[in-house]
């Protein structure tokens, strides 16, 4: 039984991975999605993805969450 605990990078490398995620920015299959976590995102969706990461780090409430990504991204 693997007990690795990823931290929010490792998290938020491994989604952008996703080909589901690549396929929604545009970005082709064999390419990387070019953010970083500790960057300025370029994408409002990799911004939000990033937000919904370090929210459940510092254990914000999802309500709280919820609230912010609306405010900060105007949605």
């Amino acid at each position: 039984l693997n007990t690795t605990i990823m931290d929010g990078k490792e998290i938020f490398n491994e989604i952008l991975k996703s080909p589901k995620l690549k396929e929604m920015l545009n970005v082709s299959a064999d390419s990387n999605i070019e953010e970083t976590f500790d960057g300025n995102p370029q994408n409002k969706e990799v911004a939000i993805i990033r937000h919904i990461i370090e929210g459940q780090l510092r254990h914000t409430s999802d309500d709280n969450i919820f609230k912010n990504i609306t405010k900060l991204f105007d949605l």
